[in-house]
C-alpha cells in the first residue's frame, strides 16, 4: 500500500465517525437513549447488592422524610408519562420504549433501597437523572420525528426527569439520618463531610469549601478519618509473614486491604483518564477537517456550524472529565498512602518499643523519614507498572495509523534519551552524595565554632575563623559547579521540554526521505506532534519507575530487617520481663508480693547471654540467687549488663532466669518524657497526691524548678512511686547531671537505705564511696561473676584483685586516677565533638522551658523559635515578605544574570513557537522540497534548545553559585557581629546550623529546581495565549475575567495551603518527638509496663497527622479541579472563537493551520494552570528559607563615636580603674556605682560578681554609665577587636575547636612558630604527642589536660591583663600546676581570678567582694576581710568553706 492509499485511509479513519451528521435521525433516537438504559441496568444490580447485604438499615423515621415521598410522587408521575407515551405514540422504537419503562421500575426499587439504607444521595442515580435529562434535552432541542400532537407528554417527561436530577442532588434535611439501627455515631465526633457527599459533591471536593474559608484553627477544625483497621490488618499479616520462610514486607503491604482497596479504585479512575488522553489528538484532527471544509482551497461542501460547535464542547467535556478523573485519582493515592505511611510508623513505633535491641535514635529516623518515603512513593507511582505499556500502546497504535512503521523513528528517538537519563541521574546522585559529604564535614566545623564562640569573641578571632569557613565555602562552590553542570545538561539538551521536538523532526525527516513524492500536511504534522507530546509522559515515567524500583528494593531490605529483628514475647503484655531463648520458651514467674520467704526473688541458674547482635557471650555460667530486701552492688567490668539482663535487653543462650516480682528502673542516663513534672513521676500508677508530696520531699524535687536540672532525682522519683518489689539501680548518682556530691550521699541515705530498706535492690556503681555501705557485693570480670560477698570480706581476703578490677574498669570507662584526697572516683566525660563546653550536657530539652522538654523546633531545627511567626494573618504584610523575599534571591543571584535567564527562556519559547508556525506556513507555501523545508524546522528548533541550554548554564551554574556566596556571607557576618553569649542558648545555635544546613541547601539546589519550573510553564503558557490571541483576537475579551478568577483562586488557596503545610510540619514535629521518647525510653516504658499507653499516644499522633495530611492533600485537589476547569473553559472559548470565526470572519482565506495550532497550544491550558498554582505553593515554602536567612543576628555595637587608635604595646603596665562605674539590666544590677583600682601586676580575687564581661565590652544590652580605663584609655573608645585583642581570658569551661588543628586552637593568627609553641606547652606541663598540625581529635586530651591547653594559648599571648574564670572540677596536681604558672609565668601581669575557692582567695595580693545588688562589699586582703565578722567573705567562708576555721585562727 503506498502512502497515498494510507493517507486517505487514515483521514477517513479519523472522520468517519462524522460525515453525513444530520442534526437527528437514528442515532438520537436509540443509541442516546441506550446511554442511561444501560449505565443504570448495568450498576443497579451491584449498587442493590450491596445496598442490602453490606449496609445496615436506617431507623423507619430517617427514611420515611418528606423528601423520600417528594422523589416517589415525582418517579410515579414519570412512570404514568412514560406509559401514556408509549400507548399514545405510535412509532417503531416500541422495544426501546418499554426496555426504558422498565429501567425506570429498576430506578425506583433503587429509590427506596437507597434511602432505606444509605444517608447521603446515591451516585448511580444521579449520574441516570444527568443522563437522562442531557439525552432528553438533546431529543428534545434536535426535533426529530417527535409527535407533534403528543410534544407535551414528551416536554412532561423532560422537566420531570430535571426535576429528579434536581432532588437526588437535595440532602435530606434531618439530622440524624446517619444513625443506623443499633450502631449509633458518637456525637462529639467530628466526621469529615465527604463521607456525607454525594458523588458531585465528592467530584468537585465542594465539601472542603468551609474549611478553604475558615481560617482559624480549632479543636472542631479537624475531621476525623474513618478507622479502616488498616494497622491491626497489617500488624495480623505481617505476623503471619514472620511466620514464614522467606517473610516479605512487600506482600504484606500489598495485601493491607484498606490500603489497596483505594489504589485499586484510583488505578481504575487512572485507565480512563489515560484513554481519554488519547482522544485529545483525534479531536484536534476533526476539528482541523472541520476548519479545512470551509477553507476556498477544497472543492468539498463545508460542514454544518453545529458539527463544529459540538467538537468544541466535545474537547471541553473530555478536559473536564479528564480533570475530574485525574483529581479523583491523585485524592485517592494520596489517601491510601498516607494511611500506608501511618501503618509502616505504627509498625516502626512498636518494634522500637518492642526491639531487644534498642535500635539508635539515628536508624529509627532514617527509617521513617527516608525508607517509609521510598515506599510512599513507590506505592503512589506502582500504578506505572500497568499505565506505561498502556499508554505506549495507544501512543504506538495511533502512529502506525498515521505513519505506519516509520513512526519507530521517533519513539525510537525517545529511547534513546533513557540511558543517558539513568546516566545523568546517576553521576548527579554521586556529586551529591560527594557535596552532602562535604556540607556535612562544613556543618560540623562551623557548630564546633558556634560551640566555642565565647572564645572566638574573648581573643578577637572572628577573621581568621571567617576566612577558614570562606574557604571551605568555596570549595563547596566548586562541587556546587559541577552538580550545576549535571542539573544543566539534564534540563537543556535530554529535557522532556524538547523530546517530542526531536522525535517529530526525526519521524517527519524519516517520512520524507522514504516517501519522496508525498507532502506534509498541518494536520498530519499536528496531530503527530501531539501523540509524541503524550508519548513523551509514559517514556519519561520508565526512567523515574525504574530509580523508584532500586531505590524502593533498599528500603524495602532495610525495613524488612529492622522490623523483622527479635523483640521480646507480647511487648505491651503487663510487665512481660521474658528474655529470649534459644527454643522460643520463656521461663518467668510473677509473684506479686511473694509470700515464701525461701523462694529467692531473682534467681539466675547457670544461665549465659549475649547481645541480640552479636554471637560471642557476654555473661556466662552465671548463677545468682538473690532474695527480698537485699541491698546488692555490682561492680566491674560487665556491671550494666547485669541490670540488662534482667530488663530482658540480652539474649539467653542458656540456662534459666526468674523474677519473682514487679521491677523499677533507674537508668545511667536519666530519662523524662515530654511533659510535666507529675506525669514524669506518677507514669500511669494511680494517683496518690499524699504519697506523691513524700516522693518530691524525698528527692529534693522542686516543682518550680525545671525538669531539665532535676532529671536524675525524678527518675529516682518515679522508681519510687511505683512501690515496686525490685529496684535497679544503674548508677543512679551521676555527676554528669544535675547530682552533686553531697545530694548523692544524702539521697543514698534517705532513700536507697531508708525508705527502700525492704525491698529488693540492685545498685551498679563504679565508685568506692558506697561499697562500705552494701550488705553484699557482686563483682564481674570477663563475663563472669568472680566474687560474690559482703565489703569486709571480700577487701580481707581478695584486697588486691578488688583494686586491680576498679582500675581496669575505671580505664575502660575513661575516667581518671583516683584522687588520693579523694574518696570517690570522679565520673567525667571524653572530650566529645558534639560536647565542647564540658559542663554543658548534650540533651535537647530546653532549660529555660520549665517542664517541658524535647520541644518541636529543638527537635527539628526551626527558626520560628526566634519570636516570629511564620505565617501571617495579614495577607498585605505575607505578601510584601514575599516581594522582600523576592528582592533578596534576585540580589543574591545578580539581576543582570537573573534577567538574562528570563531572557533567554523567552526567546527559546518564542523559537519553539516559531518552529511550530513554521509547519503551518510551510504547508500553506505548498514547498516540494521538504528537505530545506525541514532544515528551517531543524534549525528553528536547534535555536530554541541551545537558547534554553544556555539558559539553564546561567541559571545553574552563574545564578546558583552567585546565590550561595552572596547568601552564605551574608549569614556569616551576621554570626561573627552577634553578641558573644548569643549561641548560649542551644536553640539558637540549631537555628543557625539549620541555616547554613537545609535552608542553604534548599536555596541552591531546590528552589532553582521550582523556578526553573514555573519560568518554563509561564512562559509556555504566555506563548499559548499569544497564538490563541493573535488566531482569535475575540478571545482575549473571554480570558480576561478567567485571569481574574484565577489570580483570586490562586491568592485563596495560598493562604489556606501554606497553613495547612505548616500544621503538617507540626505535626512530623510531633511524631518525631515521640519516636526520640520511645526510643531512648523503650527499656524503662517497658520496665513500668507503660507500653500500651505510650503506643496509644504514638498512634493518635500518627492519626492527627494523617488528618492534616488528609486536609491538605484535598485542599490541592480542591484547587487543581478548579484551576483546570478555568483551564477548560479557556480551552473552550478558544474552540468556539475558532469555529465562530471560520463561519463569521471577516477573513478571505482561513488559516486552518494556525487555527489547530492555537488549539494545540489552548489544550495545554488546563494542566498549566494547575501546575502554576502548585509551583507558587512550593516556592513560597521555599522562600521560607530565604527569609530566615535574611533575618539578622543581633549586633554587637563595635564602634563608638569616639574610637581612637592605640599603640601596638598597648597596655604596657595593667592598670584597671573602675570610677564610678554602673551596669545594670532590666533583671539585675551588675555594678552599681562601683570604683575601684587594680595595680599593675596585682593578684586579685573577685568574690560574688563576674567583671570579664564589663571589662570585655560583652554587655551590650545593658545601660552604663561611668568609666572603665586600662593605663589611662577608656575601654569604651577602643574597637572591640583593639580592646578584646590585648586582654587574655581563661574561661571555667575548656572550650576547644576538635575539628581544627591543635595549631588552630593556639593560635589560629599563625603569629608564632612551633618553637614557641611546644615551649609553651612544656610549660603548662603538656606531653603531647605528633604533630601540632594534626587534628585535635587525634590527641584525645582529657577535660583536665584541656584546661592546661587555654593556659598555653593565654601564655602563647604574654598578656599584660590576664581575666581567669576558676573551675571547680580540677584535680589537685593540675590545681598545682596552675598556680606555679601564675606564680612563674605571670608574676608581672595583672591577674583577675573570679573563684569560690577559699585558698584561692587567700592567695591572693587584694580581695574584691561583691553584694547581690552590684555594690562593694570590701576590696582589701584576705586576712584584713577576715577579721570583720559582718563581712560577705566572712560569711561566706564560716559557712561554707571548708578549713576556714583553722586558717582564721
Amino acid at each position: 500500500m503506498n502512502l497515498a492509499s494510507r493517507d486517505q485511509e487514515v483521514s477517513s479513519w479519523i472522520s468517519e465517525c462524522s460525515q453525513n451528521w444530520e442534526p437527528y435521525g437514528c442515532f438520537e433516537d436509540v443509541h442516546l437513549m441506550l446511554i442511561p438504559i444501560i449505565f443504570l441496568l448495568l450498576l443497579a444490580p451491584f449498587r442493590i447488592y450491596i445496598l442490602v447485604f453490606k449496609r445496615n438499615p436506617l431507623a423507619p423515621d430517617v427514611a420515611r422524610s418528606q423528601l423520600y415521598f417528594v422523589k416517589l410522587v415525582a418517579l410515579l408521575l414519570l412512570l404514568f408519562t412514560m406509559v401514556a407515551n408509549l400507548i399514545l405514540t405510535q412509532t417503531h422504537h416500541f422495544v426501546v420504549q418499554t426496555i426504558t419503562i422498565i429501567t425506570l421500575l429498576v430506578a425506583i426499587i433503587l429509590h427506596h433501597i437507597e434511602y432505606t439504607r444509605n444517608s447521603n444521595g446515591s451516585g448511580v442515580l444521579l449520574f441516570y437523572w444527568l443522563f437522562t435529562t442531557l439525552v432528553n434535552g438533546y431529543r428534545l432541542w434536535a426535533g426529530g420525528p417527535i409527535n407533534a400532537h403528543h410534544i407535551g407528554l414528551f416536554t412532561i417527561t423532560y422537566i420531570l426527569s430535571c426535576l429528579m436530577f434536581v432532588l437526588e442532588n437535595c440532602k435530606c434535611p434531618i439530622k440524624e439520618q446517619a444513625i443506623h439501627l443499633g450502631n449509633r455515631i458518637n456525637e462529639n465526633e467530628n466526621i469529615c463531610p465527604d463521607a456525607k457527599s454525594n458523588i458531585f459533591e465528592k467530584l468537585i471536593f465542594s465539601w472542603m469549601n468551609c474549611r478553604m474559608q475558615q481560617l482559624s484553627v480549632s479543636n472542631s477544625f479537624w475531621w476525623s478519618v474513618a478507622d479502616d483497621q488498616a494497622c491491626s490488618v497489617f500488624q495480623d499479616r505481617w505476623r503471619m509473614e514472620s511466620k514464614t520462610q522467606s517473610p516479605s514486607l512487600f506482600r504484606a503491604l500489598l495485601l493491607n486491604y484498606p490500603t489497596m482497596q483505594q489504589l485499586f479504585t484510583g488505578w481504575l479512575m487512572k485507565l480512563f483518564y489515560h484513554i481519554l488522553q488519547f482522544t485529545q489528538p483525534l479531536l484536534l484532527s476533526a476539528m482541523m477537517n472541520w476548519i479545512i471544509s470551509h477553507t476556498a482551497l477544497t472543492q468539498q461542501i463545508p460542514e454544518p456550524l453545529y458539527k463544529g460547535a459540538s467538537i468544541a464542547f466535545y474537547i471541553f467535556f473530555v478536559s473536564v472529565i479528564q480533570s475530574l478523573l485525574l483529581q479523583q485519582f491523585l485524592h485517592l493515592s494520596t489517601t491510601s498512602c498516607s494511611r500506608l505511611r501511618s501503618v509502616l510508623i505504627n509498625a516502626i513505633c512498636r518494634k522500637s518499643l518492642s526491639a531487644i535491641d534498642v535500635p539508635s535514635i539515628n536508624k529509627v529516623q532514617q527509617c521513617m523519614k527516608d525508607d517509609i518515603q521510598t515506599l510512599v512513593d513507590l506505592f503512589k507511582h506502582l500504578h506505572l507498572g500497568w499505565s506505561i505499556p498502556l499508554r505506549l500502546t495507544i501512543g504506538l497504535v495511533l502512529l502506525y495509523h498515521m505513519v505506519g512503521s516509520i513512526g519507530w523513528v521517533g519513539v525510537g528517538v525517545m529511547f534513546v534519551n533513557i540511558p543517558v537519563k539513568l546516566l545523568l541521574e546517576r553521576l548527579y546522585q554521586a556529586s551529591l552524595c560527594v557535596y552532602n559529604i562535604n556540607q556535612n564535614k562544613q556543618l560540623r566545623i562551623i557548630r564546633d565554632i558556634l560551640h566555642g564562640f565565647r572564645i572566638v569573641k574573648s581573643y578577637a578571632w572572628e577573621m581568621p575563623f571567617m576566612r577558614k569557613m570562606i574557604g571551605m565555602k568555596n570549595n563547596e562552590l566548586n562541587l556546587l559547579r559541577h552538580l550545576g553542570i549535571i542539573t544543566a545538561t539534564q534540563y537543556s539538551i535530554f529535557s522532556n521540554h524538547f523530546t517530542p521536538l526531536i522525535a517529530s523532526f526525526a519521524t517527519f525527516f524519516t517520512f520524507s526521505h522514504v516517501y519522496h513524492q508525498q507532502t506534509l500536511s498541518n494536520q498530519f504534522m499536528l496531530v503527530i506532534i501531539a501523540i509524541y507530546d503524550l508519548l513523551n509522559e509514559p517514556v519519561s515515567d520508565i526512567v523515574l519507575y525504574l530509580q523508584l524500583l532500586v531505590r524502593s528494593r533498599k528500603a524495602l531490605k532495610k525495613l524488612q530487617l529492622f522490623l523483622s529483628s527479635l523483640s521480646v514475647s507480647d511487648p505491651v503484655t503487663p510487665h512481660s520481663f521474658n528474655h529470649y531463648q534459644h527454643d522460643g520458651n520463656y521461663n518467668q514467674q510473677h509473684q506479686h508480693g511473694n509470700s515464701e520467704s525461701n523462694l529467692p526473688i531473682i534467681e539466675v541458674q547457670q544461665a549465659a547471654f549475649r547481645l541480640p547482635s552479636q554471637p560471642q557471650l557476654i555473661l556466662q555460667s552465671l548463677d545468682l540467687s538473690i532474695k527480698k530486701g537485699e541491698l546488692i552492688g555490682v561492680v566491674g567490668s560487665r556491671r550494666t549488663d547485669i541490670i540488662k539482663t534482667l530488663l530482658g535487653q540480652l539474649v539467653k543462650t542458656e540456662g534459666e532466669l526468674f523474677i519473682r516480682g514487679s521491677v523499677a528502673y533507674v537508668s545511667q542516663d536519666p530519662w523524662i518524657f515530654n511533659s510535666n513534672l507529675q506525669d514524669n513521676i506518677v507514669f500511669g500508677r494511680p494517683w496518690d497526691p499524699l504519697f506523691y508530696r513524700n516522693v518530691l520531699d524525698l528527692c529534693d524535687i522542686s516543682e518550680e524548678q525545671s525538669i531539665q536540672k532535676q532529671k536524675s532525682r525524678i527518675s529516682l522519683a518515679r522508681a519510687i512511686y511505683s512501690r515496686a518489689d525490685v529496684y535497679l539501680l544503674d548508677d543512679p548518682f551521676n555527676v554528669e547531671h544535675d547530682i552533686t556530691t553531697q545530694l548523692a550521699r544524702r539521697l543514698f541515705h534517705r532513700v536507697i537505705q531508708g525508705h527502700l530498706r525492704t525491698k529488693t535492690r540492685i545498685f551498679a556503681t563504679h565508685t568506692f564511696s558506697y561499697l562500705h555501705q552494701l550488705e553484699r557485693i557482686i563483682m564481674l570480670w570477663d563475663g563472669k561473676l568472680v566474687m560474690d560477698g559482703t565489703f569486709g570480706d571480700l577487701m580481707s581476703k581478695q584486697r588486691g584483685q578488688l583494686y586491680h578490677i576498679m582500675a581496669i574498669n575505671q580505664d575502660q570507662n575513661n575516667i581518671p586516677y583516683l584522687d588520693e584526697n579523694s574518696n570517690s572516683l570522679p565520673s567525667l566525660p571524653p572530650f566529645k565533638s558534639n560536647n565542647l563546653s564540658f559542663g554543658r550536657s548534650n540533651n535537647n530539652i530546653d532549660d529555660d522551658n520549665g517542664n517541658n522538654c524535647n520541644t518541636i523546633e529543638s527537635n527539628f531545627g526551626l527558626d520560628d523559635t526566634d519570636g516570629e511567626n511564620e505565617q501571617s494573618n495579614n495577607s498585605s504584610d505575607q505578601e510584601e515578605q514575599m516581594k522582600q523575599c523576592w528582592s533578596t534571591y534576585a540580589k543574591s543571584c545578580s539581576i543582570i544574570a537573573i534577567t538574562t535567564a528570563i531572557l533567554l527562556q523567552v526567546l527559546s519559547q518564542v523559537a519553539k513557537i516559531g518552529s511550530y508556525v513554521w509547519l503551518n506556513y510551510g504547508q500553506n507555501a505548498t514547498i516540494t522540497k521538504s528537505c530545506s523545508f525541514l532544515t528551517i524546522f531543524a534549525i528553528i528548533g536547534i535555536c530554541s534548545i541551545l537558547l534554553h541550554t544556555i539558559q539553564c548554564i546561567f541559571l545553574w551554574l552563574v545564578c546558583v553559585t552567585c546565590s550561595a556566596k552572596y547568601l552564605h556571607s551574608r549569614i556569616l557576618s551576621n554570626i561573627m557581629r552577634a553578641p558573644s553569649n548569643y549561641f548560649n542558648n542551644n536553640i539558637k545555635l540549631q537555628n543557625i546550623i539549620h541555616r547554613l544546613g537545609i535552608d542553604m541547601k534548599r536555596v541552591t539546589q531546590d528552589f532553582p529546581k521550582l523556578f526553573h519550573r514555573y519560568l518554563l510553564v509561564v512562559t509556555s503558557l504566555t506563548g499559548a495565549i499569544a497564538i490563541i490571541a493573535f488566531s482569535t483576537p475575540f478571545f482575549i475579551l473571554f480570558l480576561i475575567p478567567l485571569g481574574f478568577c484565577f489570580i483570586h483562586l490562586r491568592r485563596h488557596y495560598l493562604r489556606a495551603s501554606l497553613r495547612y503545610h505548616h500544621l503538617v510540619s507540626a505535626s512530623e514535629s510531633h511524631i518525631d518527638s515521640i519516636m526520640v521518647e520511645l526510643v531512648n525510653g523503650s527499656t524503662t516504658i517497658r520496665t513500668y509496663k507503660q507500653d500500651h499507653r505510650f503506643i496509644a499516644d504514638s498512634e493518635a499522633k500518627v492519626a492527627n497527622y494523617q488528618r492534616i495530611c488528609f486536609l491538605a492533600a484535598s485542599c490541592d485537589r480542591w484547587v487543581a479541579i478548579r484551576a483546570e476547569f478555568l483551564g477548560a473553559l479557556a480551552l473552550l472559548g478558544a474552540a468556539l472563537f475558532a469555529v465562530l470565526d471560520v463561519v463569521y470572519g471577516a477573513a478571505p482565506v482561513i488559516d486552518a493551520g494556525l487555527s489547530g495550532l492555537s488549539l494545540y497550544y489552548a489544550m495545554r491550558i488546563p494542566s498549566s494552570l494547575s501546575y502554576i498554582i502548585r509551583l507558587s505553593q512550593n516556592i513560597e515554602l521555599k522562600m521560607a528559607s530565604i527569609k530566615r536567612i535574611q533575618k539578622s543576628l543581633p549586633h554587637e555595637q563595635n564602634e563608638h563615636k569616639d574610637t581612637i587608635s592605640i599603640s601596638p604595646s598597648w597596655p604596657e603596665y595593667g592598670r584597671v580603674v573602675f570610677q564610678n562605674y554602673t551596669s545594670y539590666t532590666t533583671d539585675s544590677s551588675l555594678f552599681n556605682d562601683a570604683t575601684f583600682t587594680i595595680n599593675p601586676g596585682e593578684r586579685i580575687s573577685v568574690v560574688g560578681g563576674d567583671i570579664r564581661p564589663d571589662l570585655l565590652r560583652e554587655t551590650s544590652n545593658n545601660t552604663i554609665s561611668g568609666n572603665i580605663d586600662i593605663d589611662g584609655i577608656d575601654i569604651h573608645t577602643l574597637r572591640l577587636s583593639d580592646l578584646r585583642s590585648r586582654i587574655t581570658v581563661i574561661l571555667a569551661e575548656p572550650i576547644l575547636f576538635e575539628h581544627a588543628t591543635l595549631r588552630e586552637n593556639l593560635d589560629p593568627l599563625e603569629q608564632y612558630d612551633d618553637l614557641v609553641i611546644w615551649e609553651i606547652l612544656k610549660l603548662v606541663q603538656l606531653d603531647v604527642q605528633g604533630d601540632i598540625d594534626a587534628p585535635f581529635y587525634e590527641h584525645k586530651f582529657t577535660k583536665e589536660q584541656c584546661w592546661l591547653l587555654t593556659f598555653a594559648r593565654a601564655l602563647l599571648r604574654a598578656p599584660q591583663v590576664l581575666i581567669i574564670e576558676e573551675s571547680n572540677e580540677i584535680g589537685v596536681e593540675v590545681d598545682e600546676i596552675v598556680r606555679q604558672i601564675l606564680q612563674d609565668q605571670l608574676s608581672g601581669s595583672t591577674r583577675i581570678i573570679i573563684t569560690s575557692k577559699l585558698d584561692t582567695v587567700m592567695e591572693s595580693d587584694r580581695v574584691l567582694v561583691f553584694d547581690q545588688g552590684g555594690h562593694i562589699n570590701a576590696f582589701d586582703t584576705p586576712h584584713n576581710i577576715l577579721k570583720y565578722k559582718g563581712s560577705l567573705l566572712n560569711t561566706l567562708g564560716s559557712s561554707s568553706w571548708d578549713g576556714f576555721n583553722t586558717i582564721n585562727k
